[in-house]
């Protein structure tokens, strides 16, 4: 107990050390989710509120994540420090349950031969509970992470990949525990209940009863192929209750659900599971060598077309069939590092398949990347001799990547760090220059607003809001005729747009022409009924149109 309370202790110093710096960073992005959802918005912790924040938000499916941003608006309102906050925790929590995860791992009796009870390790190996720790730390300050933390919305995220963690462990420590059938019906039932918590927070933990059908396979059963036989049925059972379970995400129409999914995306879903491959990769090179240049929210990532275009998509699929081949082949030699592959190619699976998503996002990494810093650590054991040289080598490192993540972390700090960021290293990408030029206009830089918004306008003449955000700068600058042009622009391909129509009336109304303004709030009213800017510019509108015509023949 007091090995692992020292071990809780030195995790939380490191989180409090690398991830400091993002307590009074802003919203950003996404997290427009929390910000402009009024169910969130609680003055009370009664059940209707509770209810209302938990299930009428979006997305619907994840109740338990929306309930804890609730939950932080009840204690500090929009003050942000507070959801960092809860951010930090919850990273520190699951670096804690990864650390007590890898440890009983090694003593389980399938790598019963490679760890030994704790304290002692033969030929200077290291101890179990430190290549526990290890592994846990190099992953809890790795930058790639520093997109689940510094990002508030992506709590969904690691909020998930913490209750699955905790509900694995629990279920290991049911298997493993000789405390008795009391203490054992504890930790199932804290088994499940994580799961479930955990599948409230994020899709991606569809994977844990498999994941945890497989630890028992290759930890607890030695990968007796019996054993799969004869469970054949429960096995069964669980593959339908996840079928079940993917197909209820997906609504009553799956496949159109999917197929939605891909309006306005610039690639199809065979594009997507080709690009796929690519990013397996990618994701496994930002591993290796997470440099904070190499890290970023909006990667402009080439979509494959074939297999030949490009030709690494070819190389990528043989490299995913190699990687499979080599958890097949090391299955029984080297146990950790085949169910480690598993773990991160099949935690991949829900957002890096066919689901019409972005293509990159390094929040992913979060739940697949934890068992590789196991298999990591564990190979720097083998290969050093001395004990000190290991803890050098290993401490160093974290270290270094605890370096890189604070100075990742600097770039969430504001929006326009963050965008600016992305565009630098995304110049050819439209959205990060018009994000930019949205985080410019809110400091008041509206020039250089213009700037970043005419720079989309000619990379993609489709992107529709840049033409809305440039239209509003120049109605801000005094400049109405350019403004109208570029709202003409936008409802000629969109004009079903209530913004936009209110954004027209707002500079006709600044050229008196109040006529025709009248007629583009009413219709901003129309498609949007409960529009209040809306409705006031068109009451401001008929008054000034009254005034103007007041007294006039014919009138």
């Amino acid at each position: 107990m007091r090995n692992r309370i020292f071990c809780l202790l030195l995790l939380a110093f490191a989180v409090a050390v690398t991830y400091a710096n993002t307590l009074h960073g802003e919203f950003v992005f996404d997290d427009s989710r929390i910000y402009n959802n009024p169910a969130l918005r609680i003055t009370s912790l009664d059940w209707h509120s509770l209810a209302g924040a938990a299930l009428q938000s979006e997305p619907a499916t994840r109740p338990v994540a929306n309930l804890t941003f609730a939950l932080n608006y009840y204690l500090h309102g929009d003050r942000v420090e507070g959801y960092h906050l809860v951010n930090i925790l919850i990273h520190l929590a699951t670096a804690f349950f990864l650390y007590l995860l890898i440890d009983v791992t090694l003593r389980t009796p399938a790598l019963a031969g490679q760890a030994t009870k704790a304290g002692r390790a033969p030929g200077g190996r290291l101890a179990p509970e430190w290549l526990a720790f290890f592994a846990a730390l190099l992953w809890l300050v790795h930058p790639v992470q520093s997109q689940s933390v510094a990002y508030v919305v992506q709590r969904m995220n690691s909020l998930a990949a913490m209750f699955y963690l905790v509900s694995l462990y629990c279920y290991v420590r049911c298997r493993l525990d000789p405390g008795g059938p009391a203490r054992c019906r504890f930790f199932f039932a804290a088994s499940g209940v994580a799961g479930v918590l955990a599948m409230g927070c994020k899709e991606i933990s569809i994977t844990l009863p498999l994941f945890i059908l497989l630890y028992e396979w290759y930890f607890l059963e030695d990968l007796d192929l019996g054993w799969l036989r004869r469970r054949a049925l429960p096995i069964g059972l669980v593959v339908a209750v996840l079928a079940g379970l993917a197909l209820l995400m997906l609504g009553g129409h799956p496949v159109e659900r999917i197929l939605a999914g891909y309006q306005g995306r610039p690639f199809t879903p065979g594009q997507r599971l080709l690009t796929e491959l690519r990013v397996v990769f990618f994701y496994l090179s930002l591993l290796v060598f997470p440099h904070p240049s190499r890290l970023n929210l909006d990667h402009d990532f080439a979509v494959s077309t074939s297999l030949l275009q490009p030709p690494t998509t070819l190389a990528a699929g043989v490299g995913l069939l190699v990687l499979l081949g080599v958890a097949v082949w090391s299955a029984r030699r080297e146990r950790l590092l085949s169910f480690a592959i598993l773990w991160f190619l099949g935690n991949l699976l829900v957002e890096s398949s066919l689901l019409g998503l972005e293509l990159v996002f390094e929040h992913r990494l979060y739940l697949p990347a934890m068992l590789l810093f196991a298999v990591a650590v564990a190979g720097v054991d083998r290969l050093l001799s001395s004990r000190r040289a290991k803890a050098l080598l290993l401490v160093g490192l974290a270290v270094l990547l605890g370096l890189w993540t604070v100075e990742r972390n600097r770039v969430w700090h504001d929006r326009v760090s963050l965008w600016s960021d992305c565009v630098a290293k995304s110049p050819g990408k439209a959205r990060p220059h018009n994000n930019l030029g949205v985080a410019l206009k809110r400091r008041g830089r509206l020039r250089e607003a213009a700037e970043q918004y005419r720079m989309v306008i000619a990379m993609d003449p489709d992107f529709i809001e840049a033409y809305n955000n440039l239209g509003n700068v120049l109605l801000e600058t005094g400049q109405p005729d350019q403004a109208l042009l570029y709202y003409g622009k936008a409802l000629d391909a969109v004009p079903d747009q209530p913004v936009i129509h209110n954004n027209m009336g707002k500079a006709l109304l600044a050229k008196h022409r109040y006529d025709r303004a009248m007629m583009h709030f009413a219709e901003a009213l129309r498609l949007k009924p409960d529009f209040a800017e809306a409705r006031e510019n068109l009451g401001r509108a008929r008054w000034l149109w009254r005034r103007a015509n007041e007294g006039q023949p014919g009138r």
